[in-house]
């Protein structure tokens, strides 16, 4: 039973994260769930035959396991997250990784209220926040680079061109090369709704633009 029903809350929990095609999805939620469960029986109920026997004096800690579990799901969700162009992606995957052995430890130590109102609570706040970022204006963001020297620019009229299309340049990075001259690294937001396909095309209109790259 408590094995069940932790499988039914990791798959509720990897089923959410499967549908917006996060790296551990309802197979690795399902696994990571029945593990809390098995070893936190194993913790409170696999040496009782062994504490039984009268010439035996078994000192037993209930929780070492538990705390065991806890650390040791630190390298699967190290394992989920990971750098994309300067972001950290990855640690909403890890902390429901983490969150969900700990359904399963609750499960498997027979706290069936607990575990069934945390996965209540982690969907709910799944759900909320799906809503909010949905409400909150779309951004697409990428990277350019421009030769100053060579197409006659400067930092003003690059900053003029990009809010012209409703795009705000950020965190540049300045090199001199004596050989090809002043050359821009800069971040670029474009805080409408365009699509990506349409700011790939303003971006190649700027012929002043040596190279970029835009993701969302």
């Amino acid at each position: 039973m408590r094995v069940v029903l932790s499988a039914i809350c990791g798959a509720i929990i990897g089923l959410e994260r499967e549908r917006r095609y996060k790296n551990a999805g309802l197979r690795t939620h399902i696994i990571v769930a029945i593990a809390g469960a098995i070893l936190m029986i194993v913790s409170k109920y696999g040496f009782i035959d062994i504490a039984s026997i009268p010439d035996i004096r078994l000192t037993s800690d209930s929780g070492r396991i538990a705390a065991g579990v806890i650390q040791s799901i630190g390298f699967l969700g190290a394992g989920v997250i990971y750098i994309r162009k300067e972001s950290v992606m990855g640690l909403t995957t890890a902390a429901g990784l983490w969150a969900t052995v700990g359904i399963g430890l609750a499960f498997g130590a027979g706290m069936y209220v607990l575990g069934i109102s945390t996965t209540a609570i982690i969907m709910l706040v799944h759900l909320l926040l799906r809503i909010h970022h949905q409400k909150m204006p779309t951004q697409t963001v990428g990277v350019i680079t421009c030769n100053l020297s060579e197409h006659g620019m400067t930092v003003d009229n690059l900053v003029y061109h990009f809010k012209e299309v409703g795009a705000t340049l950020r965190d540049f990075s300045y090199t001199r090369n004596p050989d090809v001259g002043v050359i821009i690294k800069a971040n670029v937001v474009f805080s409408d709704k365009r699509s990506i396909i349409e700011h790939v095309e303003i971006m190649k209109n700027f012929e002043f633009i040596d190279s970029f790259e835009v993701y969302p």
